[in-house]
């Protein structure tokens, strides 16, 4: 994997140097150096190691990508200036009237967007808050049951004290007694 890579740089070395050397050179020398520059970033970014002079290389040709992209900054800037000063006005073309009617469309599905998340915001709102009422009435309701019962239980407990609150078997017997009772009553007294 290093003989093609060194094969891309070697050639790239004397075709970089001769560039170099020559102020820059024309257009067709600043295309091979951003060639060898995109290909041993690439390299670099597959993974593969480079070796020193790949390394020396790719550092030289990145310092010459930043100094040619101040240069083209600073021409960039100069051409605004005057752009600006010519009273260019808008600043740029005006925009199509398909791209307006995007520009709308897509404003128009934001808005909608945002209406339906607001109204199923407003909707789970509600939804909890009745929720939160009907568990609310659901424990008074609770504590009145729970109250009515322990009403009921206290009434019981006092007719079973009282001999009120007798079962079938309870009152058989209750009256099984009784009759027994007058029976030896009428006995003793006859």
């Amino acid at each position: 994997a290093d003989a093609p890579a060194a094969a891309a740089a070697a050639p790239g070395e004397a075709a970089g140097g001769d560039a170099e050397a020559g102020g820059g050179g024309g257009g067709e020398g600043e295309g091979i150096w951003e060639k060898q520059l995109e290909e041993l970033e690439a390299l670099q970014a597959s993974g593969e190691k480079l070796n020193d002079s790949q390394k020396n290389k790719l550092k030289k040709l990145k310092k010459k990508a930043k100094e040619k992209e101040e240069k083209d900054a600073k021409a960039g800037a100069a051409g605004a200036a005057k752009a600006a000063a010519g009273g260019a006005g808008g600043g740029g073309p005006k925009p199509s009237a398909a791209v307006l009617k995007m520009q709308e469309i897509t404003r128009l599905r934001e808005e909608a967007a945002a209406a339906a998340a607001a109204e199923e915001a407003e909707r789970l709102a509600k939804e909890k808050a009745e929720e939160e009422a009907e568990a609310q009435k659901k424990a008074e309701d609770d504590v009145r049951k729970a109250a009515k019962k322990e009403k009921e239980k206290a009434k019981k407990e006092q007719l079973r004290k009282d001999g009120g609150l007798l079962s079938k078997k309870q009152k058989e017997e209750l009256r099984r007694l009784e009759s027994m009772r007058a029976q030896m009553l009428q006995r003793n007294t006859g």
